[in-house]
């Protein structure tokens, strides 16, 4: 059930509003604009540009860390994706691989099995069913099957 004043057409009525009713609205309006502000903010960091791809650590030497303490894994980037959407999703991951022809990035397509805190889990076509890999932000992919990489992974988006 509505209430009076959303029956009304504001553009034919004037009446005073009560002072509860404007605090309402100013109440309202001040949580919109926290939710937009945090969207912008979001939609900032999602359009931050990617990160270089990194190399492979020297094996014989550990990267230095405090004594006991545990280091903390980002949170994944769904790259658009809301996490409901995520599990049984197609997904193309690049690795870079010797060939013939040199260094080359290499496409390979499979099904987000699950998600973690840091990564996604998932089955490449042509593995065994059991088999599992843990994608993370450090790795290149994009939503969907794709042959060739973009140029930019950061602007390809797909829902």
């Amino acid at each position: 059930a509505k209430s009076k004043r959303e029956k009304l057409n504001w553009t034919v009525v004037q009446f005073a509003l009560k002072p509860a009713e404007i605090n309402e609205d100013f109440e309202e309006l001040q949580r919109g604009a926290t939710l937009i502000q945090r969207q912008e903010e979001s939609a900032a960091a999602e359009e931050a540009p990617p990160a270089k791809k990194p190399r492979a650590p020297d094996p014989g030497k550990a990267p230095p860390r405090k004594a006991g303490a545990r280091p903390k894994a980002p949170e994944m980037d769904l790259k658009g994706k809301a996490l409901v959407e995520v599990s049984g999703a197609r997904i193309t991951v690049w690795y870079e691989e010797s060939t013939a022809r040199g260094k080359q990035d290499v496409p390979y397509v499979g099904t987000v099995a699950g998600h973690k805190k840091d990564g996604l889990t998932v089955r490449f076509d042509g593995s065994p069913e059991d088999e599992e890999e843990l994608i993370t932000n450090d790795d290149e992919w994009l939503w969907g099957e794709h042959k060739k990489k973009p140029a930019s992974a950061a602007v390809v988006s797909t829902r």
